[in-house]
């Protein structure tokens, strides 16, 4: 059971109703972690355009950036994030056995050389907090400077997200999912 309340329109300031709003035109319902932010109006609202930059707006195509999202929310072992983003990642074309070697924490296998390239960042920044040059050249090398932070801040967004999803113990969203291993 969540530790805060669940917001809804009804129990909403105006200015919680305003930003909720805001973020629905732009990308949808507003749940989990980005709602439990709307408790902070500010918060909400900059969590949303956030949130929006690293995921709508970023230099990494879609079916890596997939890669660099349940990579990081299998390293944080984040159920909820987890359930939401499969079939976001399906659907921007990740591979099935990609996605499964990832939810067993296993290395994939038969990267191409972009999916290693993201790989790797995602791996040494989650586990050692830094980056080869090696790694980071590839990157940067590959998506420009923009794309090496877009990555980082892609990467540190999601370690947020599951962070508050874990502090607050937000309900799994509803619906059939995929399980962590």
């Amino acid at each position: 059971m969540s530790r805060i309340p669940t917001l809804t329109l009804e129990t909403m300031s105006e200015e919680q109703q305003r930003i909720y709003r805001g973020i629905m035109q732009r990308r949808g319902p507003v749940q989990g972690p980005l709602l439990a932010a709307m408790h902070r109006p500010l918060l909400g609202e900059t969590w949303g355009h956030f949130g929006d930059a690293v995921r709508a707006q970023t230099s990494i195509p879609k079916h890596l950036a997939a890669i660099a999202v349940l990579q990081t929310t299998r390293f944080m072992n984040c159920q909820y994030m987890w359930a939401l983003h499969v079939p976001l990642s399906e659907t921007a074309g990740l591979r099935a056995d990609i996605i499964e070697s990832i939810r067993l924490g296993q290395p994939p296998k038969n990267l191409d050389a972009d999916q290693t390239k993201i790989w790797r960042f995602c791996t040494e920044l989650l586990e050692r907090k830094a980056l080869s040059e090696a790694t980071h050249a590839g990157v940067k090398d590959t998506w420009g400077v923009a794309g090496a932070v877009d990555l980082a801040a892609m990467i540190g967004y999601y370690v947020l997200c599951a962070l508050t999803v874990g502090a607050h113990d937000l309900p799994l969203p509803e619906g059939p999912m995929s399980q962590l291993a």
